[in-house]
């Protein structure tokens, strides 16, 4: 039911009440629907989900988290209360903040500090949000560098992908980033390669952006 009211968009704005509710069902289906419906409600749910991404209960916190996800760009207004959320230690609930921060795009821009501590956590999906993230931000995330060359060397071929590629959006400030990226042209991994290459033509030559 929740996955159906979600299809309507923003026709099912008369049920936010009710899928909001339903966001303390402790069914972990039943909470991915709601969570999906909400996202995909719009705006309107923004007030409803922040409210629950302040909760102490880490699962509802968490389904706030994936909702906000599934808004993209117009969570926006929520990037603070994400950005306090990092704070919390819950494994789930920081890697559901992750993806949400990946989601927003450029306007997760002010999460930078949150991301290169995600990117540093030992579970492997909170740190792919957290590149894929990053790489969004383009230049403004120069800063992480260091920290994206280090996960170039992770032992799992996904995450060195994602910060090549990561590393390869950031673009000519990402200058200290030139030798580990030669060398990952030769990982075992043919996507790490690939990825590899791409990232040195552009972080060794600026892009025409007119």
């Amino acid at each position: 039911a929740a996955d159906a009211l979600g299809t309507l968009g923003p026709i099912a704005r008369d049920a936010l009440p009710a899928l909001l509710d339903s966001m303390h069902d402790p069914d972990p289906t039943v909470g991915g629907q709601v969570a999906r419906a909400l996202g995909r409600i719009g705006p309107e749910a923004l007030p409803g989900l922040i409210e629950r991404l302040q909760d102490l209960e880490p699962a509802l916190a968490t389904r706030a988290a994936e909702a906000l996800r599934h808004l993209g760009p117009s969570a926006a207004p929520a990037l603070a209360a994400l950005i306090a959320a990092a704070a919390r230690p819950d494994d789930p609930l920081r890697r559901a903040l992750a993806w949400a921060f990946e989601a927003l795009g450029r306007e997760a821009t002010p999460a930078l500090p949150v991301l290169l501590a995600l990117l540093r956590e030992p579970d492997l999906e909170t740190r792919r949000g957290a590149a894929w993230a990053l790489g969004n931000l383009g230049p403004e995330a120069a800063d992480a560098t260091a920290a994206l060359v280090e996960a170039l060397q992770a032992e799992q071929a996904p995450l060195r992908v994602l910060a090549a590629r990561a590393l390869g959006n950031i673009g000519t400030q990402a200058s200290a980033a030139l030798a580990p990226l030669r060398a990952a042209e030769h990982d075992p991994d043919p996507q790490v390669r690939a990825a590899a290459r791409t990232a040195l033509h552009l972080v060794e030559a600026p892009v025409d952006r007119r």
